[in-house]
């Protein structure tokens, strides 16, 4: 989920006697963590919350998931290389409009690339102290759809008028990843870095490997969402 100031999460259950617990810190939910009992106030910049139901007669259920990811740094713009036809979302606006989130290939908030590389050029409405940069990507290895090989980041130096390096990341694995997953990567510089540009290179996978049913393929790269911290 994508907020802007606030979220705000309601758990139900259609049980009489059961309860929800649910916990902050990423570990899976015990009778001895937070009872639930009024919707949840989400205000951190990134937070998952993790809830299971119990009742003393049935066994517990699966465990629930939900990632909220703040927006950043308000955005002027944002200008990107332009994606397949088939899955143009809105546009660049894609980006930064917090409609992201959704673990499914058809849905319209995705923009899909086949190209070797994809430049997305981010213009801040102010010059800031930038210190994170998360991009929030669909891993969907069954259709062909897989996180990036490497992400290249570079922020603007008003004093030498270029672009210099921010932090880079490299998310393809090579491993199976079962199902259909939104999977965010945070690029981090070690101190903070004045600008009010960024320059984002993402290199996607040219060849799907020999595991997969369609390997030498290229494969494909969705994206949904950029945040500026």
């Amino acid at each position: 989920v994508f907020f802007n100031d606030t979220a705000m999460l309601a758990l139900k259950f259609q049980q009489q006697g059961a309860t929800i617990h649910y916990t902050l810190n990423n570990n899976e939910p015990t009778e001895k963590d937070f009872l639930y009992s009024n919707p949840i106030v989400v205000k951190q910049k990134i937070i998952t919350v993790k809830a299971k139901v119990f009742e003393q007669n049935f066994l517990p259920s699966d465990v629930v998931t939900l990632t909220f990811i703040k927006d950043g740094f308000p955005l002027r713009s944002v200008a990107c290389t332009i994606p397949d036809t088939k899955y143009s979302g809105t546009g660049s606006n894609t980006l930064f409009d917090n409609m992201g989130g959704f673990a499914q290939s058809s849905s319209k908030t995705w923009m899909g690339f086949q190209n070797d590389t994809v430049n997305i050029e981010v213009t801040l409405k102010q010059t800031q102290k930038i210190k994170q940069l998360l991009l929030d990507f669909l891993q969907d290895e069954g259709g062909w759809i897989f996180l990036p090989e490497t992400i290249n980041v570079y922020a603007y130096n008003n004093e030498k008028g270029k672009y210099e390096p921010f932090g880079t990341d490299k998310p393809f694995t090579n491993k199976s990843a079962p199902g259909s997953n939104c999977v965010y990567r945070i690029i981090e510089t070690e101190k903070k870095i004045k600008t009010e540009k960024l320059l984002v290179q993402i290199i996607t996978v040219k060849q799907i490997p020999d595991w997969h049913d369609a390997k030498g393929k290229h494969a494909w790269m969705f994206i949904d969402e950029l945040k500026v911290y």
